[in-house]
């Protein structure tokens, strides 16, 4: 991640959200972690992101530009990834409701130290059993005000809160980069969390 190095990190944990997590009507919208699902895979293509269930249901995230309900309708959002390590800044900050993956990201990384503040680069890979899917055009997320709100457990209100966006950073990729057409993205690539499964990996290079 930094002088040019590779490095590596575990999948620890995977999800997308059924529905909206911000509910309401902006400016008085509130953070409800309840549509996030874990799955144990995702499937990735160029409208977005598809989990799938042990069960095998599969379940469009809120994000893909096929659900009825899209937040994300020009295909922008990317996949959201954070590390562990972040999230254990975020609970010595704000308390122990700040659970891992409540901010909604679709990746979780093993990350002790945390991504935030490390220099990310611009390209990822993740590895799957069906070889590696490139996230390029990483950049830094701001959190939202609702997820902020969140944090600090306050209300809703009309002035908007900027202390927890000041001091967390998290990171985004999307898959494929600026001009590559849809098809560059086909077939689709499963990426899994399982524990034992040793293809699971994102690689920052």
């Amino acid at each position: 991640m930094t002088n040019g190095d590779n490095r590596s990190y575990r999948i620890v944990h995977l999800q997308v959200q059924r529905t909206p997590v911000k509910i309401g009507r902006a400016p008085m919208r509130t953070y409800d972690p309840s549509p996030l699902v874990p799955v144990t895979g995702i499937r990735v293509d160029a409208r977005g992101v598809r989990g799938v269930r042990s069960d095998g249901e599969v379940i469009l995230d809120v994000h893909h530009q096929d659900h009825p309900d899209t937040r994300d309708a020009k295909g922008r959002s990317g996949i959201l990834f954070i590390g562990t390590g972040d999230y254990a800044v975020l609970r010595e900050r704000y308390g122990s409701h700040v659970t891992d993956s409540i901010a909604g990201e679709t990746i979780l990384l093993d990350v002790p130290e945390g991504l935030a503040g490390g220099g990310l680069p611009g390209t990822a890979a993740a590895t799957t059993q069906d070889g590696p899917v490139e996230l390029r055009g990483i950049r830094v997320a701001e959190p939202c005000v609702e997820f902020s709100r969140f944090c600090l457990g306050r209300a809703p209100s009309r002035s908007s809160t900027t202390r927890c966006r000041q001091r967390w950073r998290t990171s985004t990729a999307v898959p494929g980069a600026t001009g590559r057409s849809p098809a560059d993205l086909a077939p689709s690539r499963w990426v899994t969390s399982s524990p034992c499964d040793r293809h699971a990996v994102i690689a920052m290079r």
